[in-house]
């Protein structure tokens, strides 16, 4: 009996020490949530959790939270913040070695974002006494103010972008109210108006810029819809509808181009074959506009990883591992440079770090699903993984 309990002390003991002082890649570490980092692009991974208390002391761990919104400082890239689940925002001035919570009355903060000139200017979407509202900050998260509010409960904003350009332009998108209908909103003076442009039926999940002209805007709502505007949000179209109208400028060609042929069916079929499909296929669960590239975007779906390279017009599918396909591809970066991109499917990372189709995959060892996939805002060697945990569907009685 003395011996059981000598044992027991002892392995209490062990996981008591295992949280203290600097933070170990171990398992049972990794089993938690957070924030992991990798400085060697993606081959392995370390928890970024260690929180301050004001009296520079380690309190609480970021590991122990659903980690679900992550911005980096575009001038000081050692500057981060990280929205949770039920915390609040956290910040850290040291790419995530240490955080200090946020004096920020809102727990769940989905989407942050940050100004591209006056990086003190930082905005954050959060429920607040039931309502989805959006704050902002103009010095570095001390005081927040509330620039925008939805009417009723049951919705928040889903979607945030700042233009690169005019950091007084925003654009927020939000999720859909109980009558159906959800809001893509534009202020052209950093919060203190806004504009509405469209109304949808889905949950706006994503807004983002091209690379190259912020005059084009790209809007994901959910399932499948991706939006572009030409004009900096007041003209909308489906990317869709452009694909289907170049599907069908296409077959007209080749119509034209095969008429005269002796072989006019074989000539048609080569033709359609060179073609291939030029749309994306399966349910979107990610999407994103490339960072240096102009044009490039890249959707993750249930059935693979597609880009295009002409503004959603034409798609092709990627080469990936096969046996991630099927599997939900809910994190997608593209690095600043070069082939550089990643993608996270299961409880793996797959990253493409040099040559297109050439793959490395890290497994996370955490239980938690991997909702956020950050490149370093200049560094393709570095990485960020926000981690939460999704409730499993329940099976019903009869089993699914």
């Amino acid at each position: 009996m003395k011996n059981k309990s000598i044992i027991f002390i002892s392995l209490v003991a062990f996981f008591l020490l295992a949280g203290c002082g600097e933070e170990k890649t171990s398992e049972v570490r990794l089993m938690y949530g957070g924030l992991l980092r990798s400085e060697d692009y993606g081959k392995t991974f370390v928890p970024k959790s260690l929180i301050e208390t004001s009296e520079n002391k380690i309190d609480k761990s970021l590991a122990t939270m659903n980690v679900i919104s992550l911005v980096i400082d575009p001038v000081d890239n050692d500057t981060m913040y990280v929205g949770t689940e039920k915390n609040g925002i956290f910040k850290t001035k040291n790419r995530g070695d240490k955080w200090k919570r946020l004096d920020f009355a809102p727990t769940y903060t989905p989407v942050l974002a940050v100004e591209p000139i006056d990086t003190n200017v930082v905005y954050a979407s959060a429920i607040f006494k039931e309502r989805g509202r959006l704050f902002k900050t103009i010095d570095g998260g001390k005081i927040w103010d509330v620039v925008y509010s939805e009417p009723v409960t049951g919705t928040y904003i889903t979607a945030l972008a700042i233009s690169p350009s005019n950091p007084n332009i925003v654009f927020l998108g939000t999720s859909i109210t109980e009558k159906g209908h959800s809001t893509l909103s534009r202020s052209s003076n950093g919060g203190d108006t806004w504009t509405n442009l469209l109304s949808e039926k889905k949950d706006i999940s994503r807004i983002a810029f091209d690379a190259k002209d912020p005059s084009i805007v790209y809007v994901y709502a959910e399932k499948n819809e991706i939006l572009r505007s030409n004009d900096g949000g007041d003209n909308w179209e489906s990317l869709v509808e452009v694909s289907k109208k170049e599907l069908k400028s296409i077959k007209e060609r080749i119509e034209k181009e095969c008429k005269n042929s002796e072989s006019r069916y074989e000539c048609k079929k080569k033709k359609n074959d060179e073609v291939g499909k030029i749309n994306y296929t399966g349910i979107l669960h990610s999407f994103m506009a490339h960072p240096k590239a102009a044009g490039v975007l890249y959707v993750g779906t249930d059935e693979g990883l597609f880009v295009s390279k002409d503004y959603g017009t034409r798609w092709k599918e990627v080469e990936i591992i096969a046996s991630s396909k099927g599997l939900p591809i809910r994190g997608l970066a593209a690095a600043p440079e070069g082939y550089g991109i990643l993608y996270v499917a299961g409880k793996d990372v797959y990253v493409r770090p040099g040559k297109e189709n050439e793959w490395s995959i890290t497994d996370t060892k955490s239980s938690r699903d991997v909702v956020i996939a950050m490149y370093g805002y200049n560094n393709p060697q570095e990485i960020y993984l926000g981690l939460k945990s999704i409730p499993k569907k329940k099976k019903s009685f009869l089993g699914f």
